[in-house]
């Protein structure tokens, strides 16, 4: 019985599930960048280049986008990065996510066909 004097004659069990609201967040130093040493032969364009590998992981599922700008460019907004654009809104040199099935799992990706 209840402060109104209402009474609850049968009872039943009802599963919620709410949704998650709080993003996921990078681990241990993530993300990290590694690459090549640039290597351009004259003699054959387009070959040798710059490979980067992405490596990331997060402490939930979930996916990571990435884009590649120039150094000097400003940094993209976290929108601009999800969309694969620059801070200008201009097309990206590359661009892409890394889908994260596993929370705390590392994943790799190799960015190539830099120059």
């Amino acid at each position: 019985k209840d402060d109104d004097d209402n009474w609850q004659l049968a009872y039943f069990m009802m599963n919620v599930t709410t949704p998650d609201i709080t993003p996921p967040k990078f681990i241990n130093g993530h993300p990290r960048i590694t690459a090549n040493d640039f290597a351009k032969y004259d003699y054959q364009p387009n070959a040798g280049g710059v490979l980067l590998n992405l490596t990331t992981s997060i402490d939930e599922r979930g996916r990571a986008y990435y884009v590649v700008v120039l150094d000097e460019d400003d940094a993209p907004t976290s929108k601009q990065v999800r969309a694969g654009v620059d801070y200008d809104g201009n097309k990206v040199w590359k661009a892409g996510y890394i889908n994260l099935l596993d929370s705390q799992t590392y994943v790799t990706v190799s960015i190539i066909g830099l120059q």
